[in-house]
Formats: structure tokens, sequence, C-alpha cells
């Protein structure tokens, strides 16, 4: 494949992937934190059974840095990095969508009640993160938006062996911080919608 199209290419094929984490968030509903660790773990263990454990060799000579060379290569993908970030940075702030994405975000039923269908917006924006990833991927200079769950868990299996846990407890110790996490998140938003209803009633009294 030429190297022009390595980048939309990428886009593409992080979008596609993004829209599988999105029908199952969005549409069906489950958990994001279980959907996504599903994923990592299937296309990491497809990628590993496809090549056998063997690392990606034999690339063409002007990939690395996408052919314009370090120096040339270093600014551009600085230069995309920051142009991405701060066009997103506006769009959230500026447009309808971007709008729509934070009253999701803050609240799903309020937000659907102000008209915005939020299973389309969380779609939407699994899509979108997934083309983020994969361009993120592909320069492997930025990891932007990392999720303290996330890093957690990709650095526990090195910080139970440095303790001398037995290495049979490193996936019971894993399923149990998901569980925590899941459940902290269901009680935050429990809270949250009482403290709101808490809110709402004296105002509806007062009518």
């Amino acid at each position: 494949m030429p190297i022009p199209l390595l980048l939309p290419c990428v886009v593409v094929m992080g979008a596609a992937l993004g829209a599988v984490n999105g029908l199952f968030t969005g549409m069906l509903r489950l958990p994001s934190i279980i959907v996504t660790l599903a994923m990592m773990v299937t296309l990491r263990e497809g990628l590993r059974w496809t090549t056998q454990g063997a690392w990606v060799q034999n690339l063409p000579a002007n990939f690395q840095w996408l052919g314009f060379g370090q120096n040339a290569g270093q600014w551009l993908i600085v230069v995309l990095a920051v142009s991405v970030s701060a066009s997103f940075a506006w769009a959230l702030r500026k447009l309808g969508a971007g709008r729509a994405i934070y009253a999701t975000g803050s609240d799903a039923e309020a937000a659907r009640l102000a008209g915005i269908e939020p299973r389309r917006v969380v779609f939407g924006v699994f899509v979108l993160m997934g083309a983020l990833s994969g361009l993120a991927a592909l320069l492997n200079a930025v990891r932007l938006g990392t999720l303290i769950g996330v890093a957690l868990l990709g650095t526990i299996g090195t910080a139970l062996t440095f303790l001398g846990i037995n290495p049979f407890w490193e996936k019971a110790i894993q399923g149990a911080i998901i569980l925590a996490a899941l459940a902290s998140d269901t009680a935050f938003g429990q809270l949250e919608r009482f403290q709101i209803a808490d809110f709402r009633l004296p105002i509806e009294r007062g009518k």
C-alpha cells in the first residue's frame, strides 16, 4: 500500500472498530468498560495468533517518519496532533454536536428530554474515538485521553510480579478492579440523580 494511503485507511479502520464498540455500548447499553476491554483482548489475541507472536517486519524504508525524515517527521506529527486537538476543542464548544456530547455526558435523560438522542451521540463518539485511536496508533507519538483504569490494568501485572504475588491471582485482581469501577460508576450515578431530584422537588412545590 502506498504510504499516503496509510493515514486515511488507518483512520477508517479505527472508526469501524469504534463503531462496533458504539453499537454494543450506545445501542445495546452494555457497560463501556466491559465492551472496550473485551475488544482490546480480542484484537490483541487475534493479532498474536495471526503473527504467531512475531513482530511485524520488512516494512518499507519510507514507512518510518512517513518518508519525511526524522526532523520533518517529528514536526509533522506534533503539528498534526496539536491541530487535531485544537479543532476538536473548538468543535466541542462551538458546534451543536459538541454541545450535544456535553449534554449527554452530563445527564443523558435531560439530554433526551431536550430533543437529543443519547444513543446516537454515544455511538458517534465511539466512532470518532476509534478514528482518533487509529490516527494515534499510526503516529505512535501521542496518547491523549488515556483512562486511569486502563492504565492501571496495563501495569497491574508488573506490579503484582514486583510484589511477589502469585500470577494466578492477576486475572482475579483485574476482574475486581473492573467490578469496583462499575460499582463506583453506578453509585455515583445514583447519587447524582438523587441530588437532582432533591433539588427539583422544592422548585416543583413552589410552583
